[in-house]
Order: structure tokens, then C-alpha cells, then sequence
């Protein structure tokens, strides 16, 4: 939803079956994969789109995609914006457009979840012995006003004012953002990379009938909402409307708040097979 913002600057990318798409990748594997990602864009919507258009491309078609998940996932950040940043260069405006991202990748039971900046992953798990969920946030927002990035930001030259990079940027960590990824010197004044697109990166080993959801959102999901709200609300209503509806459900939830961002979120609904049903198809499975 774009919402009261004058442009609609999100991306999305939805990927449910891996091996439609990319069958030789995943061809030695027997389990579920799929990929899933959220980019929210600043200062224009370019960035957000040559990554929405090139991430997936170059985490999947990593060499180390299926033995070594983590390492794609951090060279494939860095490279993609290394190139974005060379592109954005050779524009006669000098393309300054941003984005955060937050990237959710399935290989069996195994979930790796990335981000760059603030968006979001909440995992819906179900308590042990109860019907109620809890909230279990699978993401670390990278604020310049956090001590370790207001410190790097310090150290390298940089100022933060009002909990904003050069008091401008509300993000530590992004893609593109050339004019703070420029170093610049003047005079005995040095000032280096001020907004890196290293990403937090967290693996988890999903639960079988406990695990229930993902919701995968920009910023502006949560900016009027409580991360637990929105577990709950999506719990109540993903059963009977399905993940489609309730995700526009919850975008106009977060609208009716009065989030004054664009507003993006994909839900992931987890479903399980009994592991003591035998399927006719493969019984020994």
C-alpha cells in the first residue's frame, strides 16, 4: 500500500518453489525451498528495484547457496550493491535512491532470515502445551542511533543527529546511498563509509506444528503496531482468510494506525504434514 506517502517506493519478491526457476540448483535436494523478500525503498524507488530485480538471482546462483547458505547470502548483499553503487555512479544525477531489505530463505526445515536496516521478520510459534502464540522477532534493525552503529558511524567520520545519519538517513545499514558510501576528503577533515549493507543474518531450525507464520514486513507495518499485536491479529484471522487476505488485512490495520509509510508485508503460512500419516504416493517416505 502506498498509503499517505506521495510515492510507492516498496518492492517484493515471492518465490514459493526454488526449483521452478532454477531446477539445476536445487536438484540434488529433496525439501522444500522457496525465498521471500521485502525491499523498502528511500530517496526514490531505483534501488529497491535493481535489487528486487537482481538479489535473488545472486544469492540462488551462489556456489555455496545449499552447503553454505550464510556466505551466499552476506557476498551476494555485498556484491549487489557494490554493482548498484557503480551504476548509480555513471548516472548524470548520481543516483542517491536507497533501500532496506530483509530477505527469508527456506531449505527444509531450516529458515535463514537477512536484513539490512528495518524491516522486519516475526515468527508466529505456538507456546508448548497451549493454543496461544508468541512472538519471536528473527531480525536486528540497524538504527543509527544503536551504540554500535552510531559508534562505526562516529569512527568513520560521520555524525548522527536526531537518531538520523548526518541527520538525514533513519538507517544505519542500506543498499545504495552513494552519497554516503563515498569516502570524501577535504583538507585534514576525512570522512569514510558512513552506511554499510552488511546483513544480520539468523538461522533457525523450524519447530513442526509449532512454527505457524512468518509476516515479513517494510517499516511501516510496525511503526503505529506492536510486533505482538500483529502476531495475534494474524493468528486470528490466517486460518479462515488465508495468508493472501489476511496480509491486506493487516497492511490496513497498520494503514488505519496511521502509519505514514509506504506500507509492504508478505505473510508465509507453515504448513506441516503429520509425520505419522504415510503417504500413498511414497510409503516409505
Amino acid at each position: 500500500m502506498q498509503g499517505v506517502r506521495p510515492t510507492m517506493e516498496d518492492e517484493h519478491v515471492s518465490i514459493d518453489c526454488i526449483s521452478e526457476d532454477y531446477p539445476e540448483i536445487v536438484k540434488s535436494v529433496d525439501f522444500p525451498h522457496a525465498y521471500y523478500a521485502i525491499y523498502d525503498g528511500h530517496r526514490g524507488s531505483r534501488a529497491a528495484e535493481y535489487v528486487a530485480e537482481h538479489l535473488h538471482n545472486m544469492i540462488i546462483e551462489h556456489p555455496s547457496f545449499i552447503s553454505e547458505t550464510e556466505l551466499s547470502i552476506k557476498e551476494s548483499f555485498l556484491k549487489t550493491d557494490e554493482e548498484f553503487l557503480d551504476f548509480a555512479s555513471k548516472q548524470e544525477d548520481k543516483w542517491n535512491d536507497g533501500c532496506t531489505a530483509v530477505v527469508v530463505i527456506f531449505l527444509g526445515n531450516k529458515l535463514y532470515v537477512a536484513n539490512c536496516g528495518d524491516a522486519e521478520v516475526l515468527l508466529g510459534r505456538k507456546k508448548e502445551g497451549s493454543d496461544e502464540v508468541e512472538t519471536v522477532e528473527l531480525t536486528h534493525k540497524h538504527k543509527p542511533s544503536d551504540p554500535e552503529e552510531k559508534k562505526r558511524i562516529i569512527g568513520a567520520g560521520g555524525m548522527v543527529l536526531s537518531g538520523r545519519v548526518g541527520g538525514s538517513l533513519a538507517v544505519a545499514r542500506a543498499f545504495g546511498d552513494l552519497e554516503f558510501k563515498t569516502p570524501i576528503q577535504d583538507g585534514d577533515v576525512k570522512i569514510g563509509k558512513l552506511v554499510i549493507v552488511d546483513p544480520h543474518i539468523s538461522v533457525t531450525d523450524l519447530i513442526p506444528d509449532r512454527d505457524l507464520f512468518l509476516i515479513v514486513g517494510c517499516d511501516g507495518v510496525w511503526e503505529r503496531m506492536e510486533h505482538n499485536q500483529s502476531v495475534q491479529f494474524v493468528y486470528k484471522y490466517l486460518a479462515d482468510e488465508g495468508p493472501e487476505v489476511t496480509s491486506e488485512m493487516l497492511v490496513n490495520l497498520a494503514f488505519s494506525q496511521r502509519s505514514q509509510d509506504n506500507i509492504s508485508c508478505t505473510i508465509i503460512s507453515l504448513d506441516w504434514l503429520n509425520a505419522n500419516e504415510e503417504s500413498a504416493d511414497t510409503p516409505d517416505e
